[in-house]
């Protein structure tokens, strides 16, 4: 029982609809207007129903509010998203915008099995989508 009151936050009515605010009123006409976003294949999300994952290639901080805003409501409203503790979660102002902008969760990097080590599980087995941003390369422009 334990999985089920760490991942039931997710659901929560209050804080879907502020981040609803937030990522669609304040962040997405902030991100939209400072990058060129062009979306593709978004029919092949047709019929997407939760438990799913979101993996996206992670090159710098904007690729989250990116991912998270250029996607559907219908996708995101309950996602929950890994991300590094030691920088997001480190100080409490942070977590809190973290936790408020993008519904996410901590994730020691290259330190083993910590106090949140499985709660991606968690959340999927509880049909919750999880987002995951790897750190990694850029693809290639083509």
């Amino acid at each position: 029982m334990r999985a089920a009151r760490r991942t039931d936050r997710y659901h929560w009515a209050w804080h879907r609809w502020a981040r609803y605010v937030a990522q669609r009123l304040i962040l997405r006409p902030i991100v939209f207007s400072t990058t060129r976003v062009t979306v593709t294949g978004e029919g092949n999300l047709e019929g997407l129903r939760p438990p799913f994952v979101v993996v996206a290639n992670h090159s710098s901080h904007l690729d989250a509010p990116l991912v998270i805003t250029a996607l559907p409501w219908r996708v995101t409203r309950h996602l929950a998203t890994a991300v590094a503790a030691d920088y997001f979660y480190r100080q409490a102002w942070r977590r809190t915008l973290t936790s408020f902008f993008f519904n996410s969760y901590p994730v020691e990097r290259g330190r083993g099995k910590k106090r949140e080590a499985g709660l991606s599980g968690d959340a999927v087995a509880r049909e919750h989508p999880a987002g995951d941003l790897p750190r990694g390369h850029p693809l290639p422009h083509r």
